[in-house]
């Protein structure tokens, strides 16, 4: 396989933001009379997007638009300025991004976090070791839509079939599949090994260095 570039995923992935956004959606819930959630229910509702977050953070009986808007605006209003209480860089991504590039791969990241927060972070917490950074923006559709996968392999000179894409959700995974990555599941994140599988995973590892021993590079 001849692979030119490489996409991450942020959230569970390289970044391990769970506690921040739990910390932000209840400060939101809470700010309007709603019930908090636990740390633990976020792993599965981190992923698609702030408003599916939001959304499904709300008890079923308060999911009305206003409410959902006014969770959404006060998320935002509080992460922007504590999305970096808790958060931390995984073991091991550091070194392997910098294996990457050092091999002349050309790197990028790919998430649902709006593209205002993950640009913020990625520079935050990585500086400008990763080439392109693409968020969810307005008018362009979301993962598992490839859309960012395509943005980098442009950038990248790439064509389909030549690039990699590690993500922790069954979405990551259906998003590689969709942008003819290789979709590799990272066991350190927010979701189950079961998820990734049965998404269509063609390869799991537990920790960033398992990476090397796999030969495709």
């Amino acid at each position: 396989m001849d692979i030119k570039f490489a996409v991450f995923d942020l959230d569970g992935t390289i970044l391990n933001t769970i506690i921040d956004l739990a910390n932000a959606v209840n400060y939101a819930l809470g700010k309007n009379g709603f019930e908090e959630r636990e740390v633990g229910e976020f792993n599965m509702l981190v992923g698609n997007g702030q408003k599916y977050m939001c959304e499904n953070a709300l008890r079923e009986q308060h999911r009305s638009d206003e409410n959902i808007d006014k969770v959404v605006a006060d998320f935002n209003d509080y992460y922007k300025d504590h999305s970096n209480d808790e958060t931390y860089v995984y073991d091991g991504i550091l070194d392997l991004v910098k294996f990457l590039k050092d091999k002349g791969i050309y790197v990028g990241v790919y998430t649902n976090k709006p593209h205002v927060h993950a640009m913020r972070m990625i520079e935050d917490y990585f500086g400008d070791l990763f080439d392109m950074t693409i968020g969810n923006m307005p008018g362009r559709p979301a993962k598992p839509d490839p859309i960012g996968i395509y943005d980098i392999m442009g950038a990248a000179g790439a064509k389909e079939g030549e690039g990699i894409y590690f993500g922790d959700s069954g979405e990551d995974i259906v998003t590689a599949i969709n942008g003819r990555c290789l979709p590799i599941g990272v066991l350190w994140g927010f979701r189950q090994k079961e998820e990734l599988l049965e998404h269509g995973a063609k390869i799991l590892i537990s920790h960033p260095d398992e990476f090397y021993d796999l030969g495709l590079i």
